[in-house]
């Protein structure tokens, strides 16, 4: 007699959204499509169709797996806001919870959940990286067919700090080096435990602890990153490293978007954009500014089945046309003490130093 196929482990995703329609629709598909048995969506104050289009995709048949959850204070407090979300997520019972944003898409060529499944049970967080794609210069987020053309993949040549020295902030800005030279962090995957709490980024676990976490291969799991998908989207990013600017936040805190926002000041958001979208059908290895790239289709491949499930749920038109109806009620606030509790732990995570930026250490490879 032989034991019953063990069960895979129930993953619930974590997605917090601002002004990100029709990308979130692509994330939320795609993490769903893939890799998760549900996903707990914060829409966090959108002013844009971003609303309206969770509505509709909580309306669709997609809809029970999905949980709507809208916070309307405009202060930017992540790292409060998801580990409110990580409470909320214990109603859907997650074995494992994987935080992710709107411009990531997980890659896992064996199956995320089988990956999971192997892992021994004193691993409590996998670590992964992400890796940026570039775009194309006329990109559309409103054209769909347009996501199967990223196929550009940059390779980076300098090592992260865990805070981006401004000497480097200023290279970027000034075109002497570009963005994607530059690797992105990696983030995290981790067990449903009493006691994981996500820091800011969703990087890693407070506090890392070396002997629990794993660090994926990324031909097992890689994330990827698409930060600078249009000239649109430079725009509100540069809107956003405006509010970071008026809070009086430190250069340091999102760098990218607060040095968006003085380009944008200087009307120079039309060069950076030029330096950092590449023709499809452009073979240059290496550019102008010292930037390699690579050829790889998987991400346009993985992104194929979403795109044809979301024009096959009537969504062609990203973003959705003025005056649409759309269902009501569907979003519920974020639990107003959950939240406030999850930010007076936050404040008191940042007051006693633990777990500041990324690991010191890399933990265990796969």
């Amino acid at each position: 007699m032989t034991d019953a196929t063990p069960q895979p482990p129930r993953v619930v995703g974590l997605l917090a959204v601002r002004d990100e329609w029709p990308l979130a629709a692509v994330a939320l598909v795609h993490a769903l499509l893939h890799h998760v048995d549900a996903v707990v969506v914060l829409d966090h104050a959108s002013r844009d169709a971003t609303p309206a289009g969770l509505a509709l995709l909580k309306a669709s048949a997609l809809g029970e797996r999905i949980q709507l959850l809208h916070l309307d204070s405009e202060a930017f407090r992540q790292e409060a806001f998801m580990n409110a979300m990580v409470e909320v997520s214990q109603a859907w019972a997650p074995d494992w919870i994987y935080p992710f944003d709107a411009d990531e898409f997980l890659l896992a060529p064996g199956g995320l959940k089988a990956l999971l499944a192997s892992l021994p049970e004193q691993l409590l967080a996998v670590h992964y990286p992400l890796e940026n794609w570039i775009s194309t210069p006329d990109f559309d987020d409103s054209d769909l067919d347009g996501y199967l053309n990223l196929q550009i993949r940059s390779l980076p040549d300098l090592a992260m700090p865990p805070v981006m020295e401004p000497s480097m902030v200023q290279a970027i800005a000034e075109g002497q080096t570009n963005y994607f030279r530059r690797p992105f962090g990696g983030k995290v995957i981790f067990r449903n435990t009493t006691t994981a709490w996500l820091e800011a980024g969703s990087h890693s676990l407070r506090p890392f602890l070396r002997s629990q976490s794993l660090l994926a291969h990324r031909t097992h799991l890689r994330g990827a990153h698409l930060p600078l998908l249009s000239r649109v989207r430079l725009n509100r990013k540069a809107a956003i490293g405006r509010r970071h600017q008026q809070a009086g936040a430190p250069s340091s805190f999102g760098w990218q978007n607060q040095m968006l926002a003085h380009l944008e000041q200087q009307g120079r958001l039309d060069e950076f954009w030029s330096r950092h979208a590449l023709d499809p059908d452009d073979d240059t290895a290496i550019t102008s500014d010292g930037l390699r790239t690579c050829r790889d289709p998987v991400l346009a491949e993985a992104l194929r089945p979403t795109i044809n499930l979301l024009q096959s749920l009537g969504l062609p038109q990203m973003p959705l046309p003025a005056g649409i109806d759309q269902p009501t009620g569907l979003a519920q606030p974020l639990p107003p003490e959950l939240y406030r509790l999850a930010l007076r732990a936050s404040a008191a995570c940042r007051g006693n130093g633990s777990g500041q930026g990324h690991p010191a250490a890399p933990p265990q490879q796969r």
